[in-house]
């Protein structure tokens, strides 16, 4: 699909303008479609390395850091009666990766994974070889404040773990979740945030934020509050706390600044 794309923009802007609107086209026309390319080119190539080097950020910074909250956060899933009956539970994770939170999912169920980044399909694909009882439905390569693949009130749980920092727009995402989930469906969140403000880790975020490191180095990846943007969604009826790991040793910074989670789970009106 990316291919299709690159290839569309390359025969629009070097074959067909040049060749058929020679007469016609501005220089300040093939700039920005120049520009734009080259915006795309620059774009795949992230989501390429962070695809490629995640996993081992993960291996090294966060996983073992935040497993006993997930935990937690993500237990009740099991007590969860599927819409249909005859079947199991359907979860929908959005911003899947990997697949590092199939150890939190019940011991059968369906899965929508959703992920905007598509280089993430083969290691998740092979992960989730490790856990015989998930049945795939379908890998899907959207984003998540617009899900044209799932259908209304289809799925019975949606989970999300560190994706709001990415997203484009919190609040469409939250519709796009109330939209696909069942009446009396649940969607269980883990999101890391900004501190308490005043704190000095709050005030370290904010810098990083300004300078655009995490943004650039973790794809797209901001400290949001994300506790202020569900509660501004306000259609929900969710439980959550603030969760905060330990930070070790010498990968101290990365784990400071990204300790603070707020983790529960909201419930769809029937």
């Amino acid at each position: 699909m990316i291919a299709d794309v690159l290839l569309v923009n390359f025969i629009e802007i070097f074959l067909f303008e040049f060749v058929i609107k020679m007469d016609t086209i501005s220089p300040n026309y093939i700039y920005r479609k120049s520009l734009n390319l080259l915006k795309l080119i620059v774009q795949i190539a992230r989501d390429f390395l962070f695809a490629f080097s995640f996993p081992k950020l993960v291996k090294v910074f966060f996983k073992d850091s935040f497993t006993p909250a997930k935990r937690k956060v993500f237990a009740d899933i099991e007590t969860i009666i599927p819409s249909n009956k005859n079947g199991p539970i359907r979860i929908l994770e959005i911003g899947v990766g990997p697949g590092y939170n199939f150890e939190f999912y019940p011991k059968k169920c369906r899965l929508i994974a959703l992920d905007k980044n598509p280089y993430f399909e083969k290691i998740f694909l092979e992960n989730l070889q490790k856990h015989p009882d998930i049945i795939l439905e379908k890998f899907v390569n959207e984003c998540a404040e617009n899900m044209v693949s799932i259908p209304s009130n289809s799925i019975d749980v949606v989970l999300t773990s560190s994706i709001h920092c990415s997203v484009d727009n919190s609040q469409s995402v939250l519709k796009e979740i109330e939209r696909v989930l069942v009446p009396g469906g649940r969607y269980y969140f883990f999101e890391h945030c900004l501190d308490e403000p005043g704190t000095t880790r709050f005030k370290w975020q904010l810098f990083v934020n300004k300078i655009r490191l995490w943004q650039w180095t973790l794809n797209g990846c901001t400290f949001v509050d994300f506790k202020h943007e569900i509660s501004k969604f306000g259609v929900f009826k969710y439980k959550a706390k603030r969760y905060t790991a330990e930070s070790h040793s010498w990968n101290y910074l990365v784990r400071y600044l990204i300790a603070p989670h707020y983790g529960g789970c909201a419930v769809k009106g029937k």
